[in-house]
């Protein structure tokens, strides 16, 4: 960072540079600087002063992982180049810019400075000091690989004033202490990293350490103001003993309720205690790597959080992350937590592209804008108790290159991460993900929770996927009881051909009914089918061709309609199945792998009302092609038909309340995708420390779609008008427009949609028509190759 206006976020006018900075002169000749005065601060940032605060906060954020060593020898090293007589004279240039003494602004980027301590590094040691010049090359623009480092850094000195022995020689006469002695190679890396994927990592955590603690003494010296709300924040986040306590209190609460309105022999009631003591019980085991399988309406969301606490507070863990493939999932689940610690208190961050966070408005109450800036601060790099996000922010995050959204990943250590729908995560990427938890759990400290109620085989071994070793502990000892208590369904297994006509037809003879279809043209097709005028009110349809705001609007008028007994036709796709909290007396499934089945399953009967011999499954063939075409859905699929055939053959029906089914099917899956679990090849360029590649590689939802605008969908909540016009008149969108438009936002395929335009650079808008029941017109789906439950179908 350099000149002033690229190091504070409020746009100022040149007015306010002149009177902010009138009384201030230049550095002394022989003064070194970081950073120019701010609007905020009239003071030069001396760069001995950055330096040392850097690598202090850098190896105190590593600490908790045994990176200490490392992440001090970084943080001394990244500014080196700032001793250039080049950039010294650049931030002058900068500042007399700002003060209107000279017409033409410096270029940015013109003195360069990031390669210096690169290639100290690499002088000092060429074998360690490689992947550490690949921390310190990309602390501003993000790591490359290690060619790319080599050549990047020796042609950015080119552009330096002094020689690179010289200037190396000068920070060292200015304070010994920020050129130090290469650290012994046998801290650079602590014991735990034995593996190269571990090494890998830990160079992002380290990564992480020193763009937080550059970001944050920045900051400190940039807007004073923000750093002393951040500190503050911080001294009064409370400690996760009380956060037990609370909760603790609340789930006593609860319990009174139940037992008050005669609840408490409820079979629900019973197994949501049961598993709740389970978890209390299990906390005190060692940290490591645990299952959670629990049945629908089990009540997995409070007692995963119940183990997280206990276990945090007796092992001394410094946080927790609750994270699910579903922004539905999440709104409940952040609504659950908040109504248990508090809304606005801080506790409970709530991280993904669908949150509103963001910058505070200027008519916004004191409070109001004191939590918009809080929960801000605390996005940025996840300094809060309780964080709740999306699998893709958690990890394509820690899989990226970027600064920006690597600064978080040092948080993670020492936490407690629960995996909510673990079953969601993609089979091309399994490999990566799950090597990625192992190291996780084996060298930075973190217990990984897989919460699910279809448990997937991750302990399996293959020579091309390797599980969790030793195998993860269960926290319900045997979870089978569970499901057959609270078995709520009967599933029809004949499978019988049902084209669209047909299957409508049945629909229609059933008042209140949902149906789960492979595509949303099938589900297009029978809202058509059903409802061709759209004047029908009681028939509904649920796809990612309606904008988040949209689909949120049609979940709450079904629970309406549903707790109203008023008659409910929901059409939906595979994004009903996880996590949505609707309650239906009768589902239509089309065929589609086992842990789909059961999970649209969940959402028949939910709360147990009814006897689960009257609350029918039909599981039925599409006529049609309406299968997805990618070869590992359908494997899975034609998988599910076998194991249904094989019951059938021995004269029983398949038992889809037995968890070990499921487990079964998972590792006979896992056993036949052979290397498709990791699809892209993802392992070699982790083991090749390549970091632009893997984060290209590793995208839980794909780049060929586009994020769309429907404009027809924008309600009276926004004046889009005013806000293109705004943008267009600044040059761009910014972070709170981009939260504003979201909810009216759609992921499409390119060649999906007619009609799209850019009114504002970045911003693409589909001017077409919108329906009121079925969102962006389909004119072509090639989103239908992809698995009903992978996060490219679903909303970050």
């Amino acid at each position: 960072m350099g000149c002033l206006a690229s190091s504070t976020k409020k746009k100022t006018h040149m007015s306010d540079y002149l009177f902010s900075k009138s009384t201030q002169a230049l550095p002394d000749a022989d003064q070194f600087v970081a950073h120019t005065p701010s609007r905020d601060n009239p003071e030069w940032h001396d760069l001995v002063d950055h330096t040392l605060a850097v690598a202090h906060l850098a190896e105190s954020f590593a600490t908790p992982f045994g990176g200490a060593a490392t992440a001090r020898y970084v943080g001394l090293l990244h500014d080196l180049g700032k001793f250039d007589d080049g950039f010294q004279n650049y931030l002058r240039q900068c500042f007399r810019f700002d003060r209107g003494e000279i017409s033409e602004k410096p270029q940015p980027g013109s003195a360069p400075h990031k390669q210096t301590g690169a290639l100290l590094a690499h002088a000092e040691n060429a074998a360690f000091g490689d992947p550490l010049a690949q921390v310190l090359f990309g602390h501003h623009g993000g790591m490359k690989n290690r060619q790319d480092t080599r050549d990047g850094a020796q042609e950015r000195q080119q552009y330096a004033v002094l020689p690179f022995p010289a200037l190396v020689e000068r920070a060292r006469s200015v304070s010994p202490a920020l050129v130090p002695p290469f650290p012994d190679p046998g801290v650079l890396y602590p014991p735990a990293i034995r593996t190269r994927e571990a090494a890998e990592m830990y160079l992002r955590f380290v990564f992480s350490c020193l763009v937080d603690a550059d970001a944050l003494d920045t900051e400190k010296h940039v807007s004073p103001d923000t750093a002393r709300q951040r500190e503050e924040a911080t001294r009064r986040s409370p400690p996760l003993a009380d956060l037990r306590a609370a909760f603790l209190r609340d789930q006593e609460r609860l319990r009174a309720e139940a037992d008050a309105a005669g609840n408490g022999e409820n079979p629900v009631h019973q197994v949501r205690r049961a598993v709740f003591a389970d978890c209390l019980a299990r906390a005190v085991e060692r940290p490591g790597v645990f299952t959670l399988t629990v049945p629908t309406g089990g009540g997995k969301t409070r007692s995963s959080l119940a183990f997280a606490l206990e276990h945090a507070v007796r092992h001394g863990k410094r946080r927790i992350i609750y994270a699910a493939p579903f922004t539905s999932i999440l709104d409940q689940t952040a609504a659950v937590f908040e109504g248990i610690f508090g809304e606005n208190t801080g506790i409970v961050l709530e991280h993904h592209s669908a949150a509103e966070i963001d910058t505070p408005s200027d008519d916004a109450t004191d409070n109001g804008r004191e939590t918009a800036l809080r929960r801000r601060l605390a996005a940025e790099n996840w300094d809060a108790p309780l964080i709740v996000t999306t699998q893709v922010q958690l990890f394509e995050s820690l899989f990226s290159q970027r600064p920006a959204r690597c600064r978080k990943l040092h948080r993670i250590a020492d936490s407690v991460l629960l995996l909510d729908e673990v079953q969601s995560l993609p089979a091309g990427l399994l490999r990566p993900l799950i090597e990625a938890l192992k190291t996780l759990a084996a060298a930075f400290g973190v217990t990984v929770v897989l919460c699910t109620a279809t448990q997937p085989a991750f302990e399996e071994r293959t020579p091309w996927f390797r599980g969790f070793d030793p195998r993860p502990v269960e926290i319900v000892g045997d979870p089978a009881p569970h499901f057959r208590r609270l078995r709520r369904v009967r599933f029809e297994t004949d499978l019988p051909e049902l084209d669209s006509s047909a299957l409508a037809k049945r629909l229609r003879s059933e008042p209140t009914v949902l149906c789960v279809v492979n595509t949303r043209k099938q589900a297009i097709e029978l809202v058509d089918a059903l409802d061709p005028d759209r004047t029908d009110p009681s028939v509904f349809h649920l796809s990612t061709l309606l904008c988040g705001r949209h689909r949120r609007r049609v979940l709450d008028d079904v629970r309406a309609r549903l707790a109203a007994g008023l008659p409910t036709r929901l059409i939906s796709t595979s994004i009903v199945e996880a996590g949505v909290d609707v309650d239906f007396p009768r589902l239509f499934r089309a065929l589609a792998p086992l842990p789909s089945l059961i999970q649209a399953a969940g959402r028949c009967n939910r709360e147990g009302r009814r006897p689960w011999q009257d609350s029918l499954v039909t599981l039925f063939r599409p006529a049609e092609d309406r299968t997805p075409s990618d070869p590992i859905y359908k494997k899975a699929r034609d998988k599910t038909v076998n194991a249904l055939r094989r019951a059938a053959d021995r004269g029983e029906a398949f038992d889809f309340d037995d968890p070990e089914n499921v487990t079964a099917w998972f590792r006979e899956m896992i056993r036949e995708l052979n290397d498709a679990t990791d699809a892209h090849r993802v392992m070699p360029d982790i083991r090749a420390f390549d970091f632009p590649e893997v984060a290209r590689k590793m995208r839980l939802i794909p780049d060929d779609t586009v994020t769309v605008l429907a404009r027809a969908a924008v309600d009276l909540s926004l004046d889009l008008d005013t806000l293109l016009g705004d943008a267009d008149r600044r040059g761009g969108l910014t972070r709170s427009d981009w939260r504003k438009l979201h909810p009216f936002c759609v992921q499409l395929y390119p060649n999906q949609a007619d009609g799209l335009s850019e009114p504002v650079p970045g911003l693409i808008v589909y001017e077409g028509s919108y329906d009121p029941k079925t969102g962006v017109p389909l004119l072509h789906d090639p989103n239908d190759r992809v698995r009903p439950h992978s996060p490219e179908k679903l909303i970050r």
